[in-house]
């Protein structure tokens, strides 16, 4: 294993966060996850939210992004060994379903991330933690793990806090996150982000309606309906997709024919053969 970064070496000064991440809290932690740290300090790094920062605390934000890079790694290894028979177009809309902001908040409720997360007290008072907190908190945790102990026991953390969705990856029941695979497009072909804009908002608080439109560069595309606001923008985002594969096939300007071909590249490596190469 390669050396720890120096701001993230085992004896660095305990947290003066808002939160206390003390000893008994990082333990129920690291049974939650099912894995013992050597070095606790990184993982209480991985559960300290930027906005501790203003109190002298460093962020979780180094580690969620050495996760992310791990976490991509892990679960494209793992559709290319689970699915031999499924193209490199099929694998790519699974993996972005599986590594969405969505899907990691959702797992990082179900292993009780928000009870164990350091953040300030502003956002505490707030209520229920923003998914995307979430989710980068995760992906901090599988970046601690990955430092702390090598790929192995990284990727068993990821398998099992996806397990469930990559079965449903397996049954052709997951559910397509439509907004993340319309900026992946967009990006690779028109080089833009798309936005989206509320409409309409109809019905009593208990049954309200919403009505959402697409955007890429100030033109309107597709529209959604929904019962949320994410509901609306997925839909959006879908018939989006559509409109822009017709315009595709037609020639239209913004089919991206210009684009480079895309590819996740060459497949990954066995993560045994990887074994403690952080």
């Amino acid at each position: 294993m390669s050396q720890m970064p120096p701001e993230d070496a085992p004896g660095a000064p305990p947290a003066t966060g808002a939160e206390p991440l003390d000893d008994a809290r990082l333990q129920r932690g690291e049974e939650l996850i099912g894995y013992r740290f050597v070095s606790r300090n990184l993982f209480h790094r991985a559960l300290s939210h930027a906005s501790l920062r203003p109190l002298g605390e460093r962020s979780n934000e180094r580690l969620e992004f050495l996760g992310d890079a791990v976490l991509g790694m892990v679960i494209s290894y793992e559709l290319f060994r689970r699915f031999p028979n499924r193209d490199e177009g099929e694998l790519t809309k699974a993996k972005s379903a599986l590594v969405s902001a969505d899907s990691l908040a959702e797992a990082g409720l179900g292993l009780g991330l928000d009870e164990l997360v350091a953040v300030g007290k502003g956002l505490r008072r707030s209520g229920e933690l923003p998914g995307s907190l979430m989710a980068g908190a995760l992906e901090a945790v599988f970046g601690a793990v990955y430092v702390d102990g090598g790929l192995e026991p990284a990727a068993r953390l990821i398998i099992s806090c996806l397990a469930d969705r990559l079965e449903q990856v397996a049954s052709n029941t997951l559910e397509r996150n439509y907004k993340a695979l319309l900026q992946q497009h967009t990006q690779r072909t028109m080089a833009i982000t798309p936005s989206y804009l509320l409409v309409a908002e109809e019905g009593p608080d208990h049954g309200k309606h919403f009505e959402v439109v697409a955007v890429l560069a100030e033109t309107e595309y597709g529209r959604g309906r929904g019962r949320n606001k994410k509901e609306a923008e997925q839909q959006a985002a879908s018939e989006t997709l559509e409109m822009l594969e017709g315009e595709a096939g037609s020639g239209a300007p913004g089919d991206g024919a210009s684009a480079e071909p895309g590819g996740e590249g060459a497949p990954c490596a066995n993560p045994d053969d990887l074994r403690g190469s952080s």
